[in-house]
């Protein structure tokens, strides 16, 4: 049985994912929405993921990207969000627009 913290914790990882996923700069209401993710072509891109993450993650309180890795073709990102860790992936699909 999952703990009701351990809920919040869940829910709060797919906002995380979801953030991850938006563009930066396509959101309306809030330019700075979203991450930069699919602006990665330099070489490690598992750094820049590391980096970009971290940046769009770094309002939130109790939420630390702890690691990112790109493994066939999606960026792993190993969260810590109040004290629990957790993951989340996002496709990489880095395509000129």
């Amino acid at each position: 049985m999952m703990l009701e913290n351990e809920q919040h914790i869940d829910e709060l990882a797919r906002s995380i994912k979801f953030m991850l996923n938006a563009r930066r700069g396509r959101f309306y209401p809030n330019k700075n929405y979203g991450s930069l993710l699919r602006d990665i072509f330099l070489e490690p891109k598992s750094e820049y993921a590391l980096s970009y993450a971290r940046q769009t993650l770094d309002g939130i309180d109790g939420v630390y990207v702890k690691s990112a890795k790109l493994i066939n073709d999606k960026y792993v990102f190993s969260l810590i969000i109040n004290g629990y860790e957790r993951e989340v992936e996002v496709e990489n699909d880095n395509i000129l627009q």
